[in-house]
Parts: structure tokens; C-alpha cells; sequence
């Protein structure tokens, strides 16, 4: 029987394949963004653990650009952050 995939497990192991590349890494691609983030562009989102632990890890990794879409709509936050809904974004 192989080991039991847990949420917990899986945010642990996304900082060890980090850390297994010295928190350098390309892209970061994920559903939401992190709290500081959200806070400013979308108050009243609620904070949870998966943004916490997105706040984390950029944090600590140096990336190139962010790209994320909960929030439905196209936006470009910053040099690093973009926010993806139906616009179609080039990264090569």
C-alpha cells in the first residue's frame, strides 16, 4: 500500500521540491493568491490556509512571475503578478 496523500502532506512536499531546487524557480501557478495580495485587490475574500501558505512560499522563493486566477478577471498586478481568467498568457 502506498503512502496516504493528506492536504497537509502535500504543502509539506511542496516545500521540499522547493528547497530541492534552492527556492529558485520559474513560475508559480496557483488557483488563488496570498493574503497580502488579496487583502489589497479583493478585501473581504476570507483568509485561509492555502493562502497563508502561498504568502509563505513567496516569501521565501525567487520567481520570475505569479500566475493565479479565483478572482475572474484579467489583471496585471505588478512586474511579478498576474492575475489569469480568460486572456491567454505567453511565459516562453
Amino acid at each position: 500500500m502506498g503512502r496516504r496523500i493528506t492536504y497537509d502532506n502535500e504543502l509539506k512536499e511542496g516545500i521540499f521540491n522547493l528547497k530541492q531546487h534552492d527556492n529558485q524557480i520559474d513560475y508559480i501557478l496557483t488557483h488563488c493568491c496570498g493574503n497580502k495580495l488579496q487583502d489589497e485587490f479583493w478585501p473581504g475574500y476570507p483568509r485561509n490556509a492555502l493562502t497563508q501558505y502561498i504568502d509563505d512560499i513567496l516569501n521565501h522563493v525567487q520567481y520570475q512571475k505569479h500566475f493565479f486566477g479565483h478572482y475572474h478577471q484579467d489583471k496585471f498586478i505588478n512586474e511579478k503578478e498576474i492575475v489569469c481568467y480568460q486572456k491567454i498568457q505567453r511565459i516562453l
